[in-house]
């Protein structure tokens, strides 16, 4: 009888993992696709006007955006994996990642990723 109930506690236990496991990972999930207007992963496009590799930011006329209605800002570019080493020119066009709850108010803009589109 006692091997019987440690065999079920042990299998509660594993069962109660699993189903946190999946939880958490559905939750992170989520977060990377948005499941709110606070966790909403954005992007904008623009051309890169300036670039300051010290300060860490960017100078980026806005190509077709509500949200930048004067059509150009900073981008801060603190939070970009590698901005040091990205080969970025004057006149690239660029696609930039952002949280809408790391921006309100902010100048410059807190940007976490850039991707490049230079073909266009």
């Amino acid at each position: 009888m006692r091997k019987k109930t440690i065999i079920i506690s042990v299998l509660i236990i594993i069962i109660g993992i699993i189903i946190s496991i999946k939880i958490f990972k559905n939750d992170t999930e989520g977060f990377k696709r948005g499941k709110s207007s606070d966790v909403y992963r954005l992007n904008s496009k623009g051309t890169v006007i300036a670039i300051d590799k010290k300060k860490k930011t960017l100078v980026v006329s806005i190509i077709n955006d509500e949200l930048f209605k004067d059509g150009q800002t900073t981008l801060n570019c603190e939070n970009v994996y590698g901005f040091e080493n990205l080969d970025l020119k004057v006149g690239d066009k660029i696609i930039f990642y952002y949280f809408s709850h790391n921006n309100y108010n902010n100048e410059p803009f807190k940007i976490e990723a850039i991707e490049t589109n230079n073909q266009s």
